[in-house]
């Protein structure tokens, strides 16, 4: 039996190396606390090499990647790790990659393509009030702007008949 576990404990410990999950666990303790700091740029540094040169799998830590680069306004960047996140077999991490698809599209004027993103949002995660919320903004906002072109063509039709 002894023989037994020491052979599993070799077997197991070859891929697990201390020192590596030590310097892991470290780089995303930096990135953490960067990223609640608001130290946004030294949060995209130290994110970057967690998941690229460390090889760290984790999509809340590409999350907090995309959300940084979006706080930096580097649209590109951001626009590119939440379209990837769209993709995440966590369901929360996929609504809230949408929601911000969605708000960055409503920024950039192209209100039809936010609300599509938020219902995507909704759809991987119901409970994600925030899209819900801006859903719903969108939507009052676009019906209250053909309240207001159907006016204004009524004025002009009533100024046409005078």
């Amino acid at each position: 039996m002894k023989y037994l576990f020491l052979s599993l404990l070799l077997v197991i410990g070859t891929d697990v190396n201390p020192n590596k999950i030590a310097k892991l666990n470290n780089q995303k303790e930096k990135a953490r606390i960067a990223y609640e700091s608001g130290n946004f740029q030294e949060a995209v540094k130290q994110y970057t090499y967690l998941i690229d040169s460390m090889g760290y799998s984790d999509d809340y830590a590409k999350l907090n990647l995309s959300n940084a680069y979006y706080q930096l306004k580097d649209t590109l960047h951001s626009l590119d790790n939440y379209n990837r996140l769209t993709e995440s077999k966590d369901k929360k991490i996929t609504s809230i990659a949408n929601q911000q698809l969605g708000v960055m599209a409503n920024n950039l004027n192209k209100p039809e393509e936010a609300m599509e993103f938020f219902k995507k949002a909704l759809r991987a995660d119901p409970t994600n009030e925030d899209a819900r919320y801006n859903y719903e903004l969108l939507k009052k906002q676009q019906q209250e702007q053909e309240q207001q072109k159907d006016q204004q063509n009524q004025d002009q039709q009533q100024d046409q008949q005078n």
